[in-house]
């Protein structure tokens, strides 16, 4: 692999982790944080619903003693005219009520038998002496005389709109004798009122079992119900606001539970208001998107930069790489140009006098060379002429030699002539 490569690779790896470990730890953090903030505001939201809530109790309650107050409405309960107690109340109060949102307005006797109802338009429609003691409130209100707040279900049907926050205060005479009831409801349609008010979604329970809700497909007419049994013990067992996922027809909520409890400090229901989830999921998505569009700006800056830095090591590296090839070659006049004030340049400065000793070594070397061959020369030149001296001395006393032997052969033979003489 390229030096260069090499380089570039290295700086990909020492700068892409730490940012990638960095954006990682502040996505977790930021996730964190979300469900945090999100949580917070669930509870502020869930916080502001309960206020409205007990605001509808409060109006229940207020109305409510209005009518203890009506001496006219009390006379005609004394008389015990249904009609002209229905009259009376149509002309007076029930268009007033209507106005105050007010959506279900009951007289009873003081033995709970019906004798007005703002639901009916005309008298005819009035089912007098209907028993109005199958409702929580009015049973409870007669047996304890005192004014009650129940969230009750009406028996009749299952429709939202037959599920109520009710209050029922008594009525007396001036002799202090009961003589009838009030009752004031409000639909729980006011979970859209809350809605408007909160801008999330909420649903009140009974129990467990939902009464009203402004999700689709999560209704009474349903059956829909929470079976999570922490739910069911935190909140409804124990009085405590408690905080969970849930899964909605396929949609997953961030939901607080509250409990909702009568006027004996009993726990009937729940009020729970609801966070898409798709809002943090939205915001992780948007920061993986910047976490991947960070990476991909820092590849492009490391690999830039990586280039550059690996120009500025790579290139004197190639040199000196070029040069000691140029030596192996026998090239020794070659001069690496790097003027840097680094180890770099150093290494460089370092070559180059490595290679200027080697090249005055080598002419150095030449030199004696050259004068040791002259010497060679020179003494060989001499060995010669002297070897030429020895070789004439030589065939000087060779020649001798082969005089005197033949001078020798000569005397003996004169001396066999004489000894023969």
């Amino acid at each position: 692999m390229k030096i260069k490569l090499k380089i570039i690779l290295g700086f990909l790896t020492t700068a892409l982790i730490p940012v990638l470990l960095l954006t990682t730890i502040f996505i977790n953090k930021t996730t964190e944080s979300l469900h945090d903030e999100v949580h917070v505001n669930l509870d502020k939201k869930q916080n502001t619903a309960l206020s409205l809530y007990n605001d509808y109790i409060q109006k229940g309650k207020f109305v409510t003693k209005n009518f203890q107050h009506d001496a006219t409405l009390k006379s005609l309960l004394i008389e015990g005219d249904k009609l002209k107690i229905y009259d009376y109340m149509r002309k007076l109060y029930f268009p007033l009520y209507k106005e105050f949102g007010i959506e279900c307005l009951d007289i009873t006797d003081k033995d709970g038998f019906l004798v007005a109802d703002a639901d009916k338009l005309t008298s005819a429609e009035v089912n007098f002496g209907e028993d109005r003691k199958h409702r929580k409130t009015v049973s409870t209100a007669l047996a304890t005389k005192e004014t009650v707040t129940f969230l009750e279900i009406e028996s009749e049907g299952d429709h939202k709109t037959d599920f109520w926050i009710n209050t029922v205060s008594l009525l007396y005479d001036d002799a202090n004798n009961l003589i009838g009831t009030v009752n004031v409801g409000f639909s729980l349609l006011l979970v859209d009122t809350i809605k408007n008010s909160i801008g999330v979604d909420n649903i009140f329970y009974f129990g467990n079992e939902v009464l009203a809700s402004t999700i689709v497909g999560f209704e009474r007419s349903d059956r829909a119900k929470v079976d999570d049994p922490m739910v069911l013990d935190k909140v409804l067992g124990k009085g405590e606001i408690y905080s969970t996922q849930m899964d909605i027809n396929g949609v997953k909520y961030e939901a607080s539970f509250a409990p909702l409890k009568d006027d004996t400090n009993k726990v009937t229901g729940m009020l729970s208001t609801l966070e898409p989830y798709t809002r943090i999921t939205t915001s992780i998505n948007e920061l993986r998107n910047m976490q991947l569009e960070l990476l991909a700006f820092f590849v492009v800056l490391v690999v830039c930069c990586g280039y550059f830095f690996s120009n500025t090591l790579s290139i004197p590296i190639i040199k000196l790489k070029d040069k000691a090839i140029d030596i192996s070659r026998g090239n020794m006049k070659t001069v690496i140009d790097i003027k840097s004030k680094d180890e770099v340049g150093e290494l460089a400065a370092a070559f180059n006098q490595m290679t200027c000793n080697l090249l005055q070594s080598q002419q150095e070397i030449k030199k004696h060379s050259h004068d040791l061959e002259q010497k060679v020369t020179e003494r060989t030149m001499e060995l010669n002429k002297k070897l030429e001296e020895i070789e004439k001395m030589n065939s000087l006393v060779v020649n001798r030699e082969l005089k005197m032997i033949e001078l020798k052969k000569e005397v003996g033979e004169l001396k066999n002539k004489l000894g023969k003489v």
